[in-house]
């Protein structure tokens, strides 16, 4: 009997201060025996981590970037990484670096459970699978990135009749269709992207569009906040993680707030788009990026959020029917 073949796991690293790089390795390390790992890593990465990714025993690639210095395109390049190496009906499961190192030290469970979970609904013909967190590794985020991204969350939900569309997460999986159409349809623009949450929206965008099907998965507390611990210079010990997490969550800026909010402005933007055009037309959405990137006050930006039951009622969904036809929620997995 042939042997089934592993998901491939392909990470995305950017560790210009080598901050996660020992936790990165050590998780690494504990699981390619279990996964096809594979990762690509940024020019900025730091050198000492650089030197132990290439040494760790997996593919990796060194992403080069054409002077820009967007990360959209390390984002691409993970899933063509991944894709190079993937054999027919092998899912494709994509993890944030981070996520994955901090995952793998203080979730290793969870992280497994999610893998398993997400690679058995790509093999059931999901395309494209949203690692959903839970409420209880939500509330380890501060509250702007709280309110924000679960506003998203509802808003992507709600229109594309999929439950648990966390956008934020930093964790999704491919069937062999859904990896295709996200980086065909995708790649004019996604060289250009600032950010993963702007590339989460769009994957899912561009497989809906294909007419495939979408769910989610719960992560559990695989989706704790990991940038708190990553930039702390003493990781906090496993039993001390909860006290550590909710002292990092206070104390918030009004410049978290408005980069928050900038994200979730972009977001809407993108579902609008899809939505009105039955596509992802990149001159526009570009445009409305650097728009976004110019508006200087929080207020400006926050009537976008005032406004979403009205943006929910005036999207005309009635042009793009396979948008609800086609896409549901995602079948039970034992």
């Amino acid at each position: 009997m042939e042997r089934e073949p592993r998901p491939i796991v392909e990470l995305a690293v950017h560790d210009s201060k080598g901050s996660f790089g020992g936790l990165l390795l050590e998780g690494i390390h504990g699981l390619r025996k279990e996964y096809d790992l594979g990762l690509v890593y940024t020019p900025e990465t730091d050198e000492g981590v650089k030197k132990g990714l290439e040494q760790v025993g997996i593919p990796v690639e060194n992403v080069r970037r054409r002077g820009y210095g967007w990360p959209g395109l390390t984002y691409r390049k993970a899933l063509e990484h991944a894709s190079s190496r993937a054999g027919q009906s092998q899912s494709i499961i994509y993890v944030d670096g981070d996520r994955f190192a901090v995952a793998a030290y203080y979730s290793e469970d969870d992280l497994k459970k999610s893998i398993a979970g997400i690679n058995e609904l790509a093999k059931k013909g999901i395309d494209c699978i949203v690692g959903a967190r839970t409420p209880e590794a939500l509330a380890t985020h501060p509250p702007s990135q709280i309110l924000t991204e679960s506003i998203a969350k509802e808003a992507y939900s709600q229109v594309l009749s999929v439950d648990n569309l966390d956008l934020a997460s930093g964790f999704m999986g491919f069937s062999d269709d859904g990896v295709r159409w996200a980086l065909e349809r995708l790649n004019p623009y996604l060289e250009y992207t600032e950010n993963l949450e702007y590339m989460l929206a769009l994957w899912v965008l561009g497989v809906a569009l294909e007419e495939g099907r979408l769910g989610s998965f719960p992560t559990g507390m695989a989706g704790i906040w990991e940038t708190a611990i990553v930039n702390a210079k003493r990781k906090p010990d496993r039993e001390k993680l909860e006290e550590f997490l909710s002292d990092h969550r206070r104390g918030e800026s009004l410049e978290d707030w408005r980069k928050r909010v900038n994200i979730l402005a972009v977001w809407l933007f993108h579902l609008y788009f899809a939505l009105i055009t039955e596509d992802i037309d990149c001159a526009r959405l570009l445009e409305a990026h650097q728009e976004l990137g110019r508006i200087g006050e929080i207020n400006r930006i926050s009537k976008i959020i005032k406004n979403l039951e009205i943006f929910r009622t005036d999207l005309q969904i009635e042009k793009l029917p396979s948008l609800r036809e086609t896409v549901g929620k995602h079948p039970e997995v034992e």
